[in-house]
Order: C-alpha cells, then structure tokens, then sequence
C-alpha cells in the first residue's frame, strides 16, 4: 500500500471518509465529496480509476456531471460494494494515490477494520 512507512511515519496521502448512511448510500455509485475534487484531474468526462482494499483490486470509472461539476464513482462500485457487503453506519477510509487511484479501509460499525479475501 502506498504511504505506508516506518512505526509513526505519517501518510500523507490526500484523503476522505464516507459513513455509509440510508441517506449516501448508493449501490451503484458514491459522490466524491465536493472540497475533494481539486486532488483530481479527469482528462475526459468519464475516466478510468482503481479501489484497492483487502488485497483486491476493482476497476471502476470516475465521472463528472458537468452540469453539478460533481464526481461520482461508477461503473464498478456495484461489484465492489456487494463483494464487501457494505452496510449501514460502516466507514469507508479512502486514500488517493493519485492516477484515479484509491486505497481504502472499510471499518465495522464497531469500530474495527473489516477483513475479506481478496477477489
């Protein structure tokens, strides 16, 4: 995973949180929250990225409505949210690598980090 370091070195990565919520929570796209999207360059309206979590790899697209200017994950959400059986009041930690590119913690409503076989 990128920005893993030594015991106590920072990631400094660009990051944000989703909790998924009756009220964002979407099964076939997630909203990039607003303040996030200068981190992101899409050369086209709908552009190629990646989520890595638990050792799997999703393909999915990132997509701009031009009208609003937001960004949504697409295309290949659906896949990743059913492979790790998102659910109420669970925490998403996505990191940005960069390229279209994300790493991402899920956490239990408890607290702990979820664990899965990769896919």
């Amino acid at each position: 995973m990128q920005g893993e370091g030594s015991l106590g070195s920072p990631d400094t990565r660009p990051c944000f949180y989703k909790v998924m919520s009756p009220a964002n929570y979407k099964l076939d796209e997630l909203l990039i929250p607003s303040d996030f999207k200068e981190h992101i360059i899409l050369r086209k309206e709908e552009s190629d990225g990646m989520i890595v979590s638990g050792g799997g790899k999703w393909y999915v697209e990132l997509i701009k409505d031009e009208e609003e200017g937001d960004i949504y994950i697409r295309n290949g959400w659906q896949e990743f949210a059913k492979h790790h059986s998102l659910g109420n009041l669970e925490f998403l930690l996505f990191h940005y690598n960069g390229d279209l590119s994300f790493d991402v913690t899920i956490f239990n409503k408890d607290g702990t980090e979820k664990t899965y076989q990769p896919n």
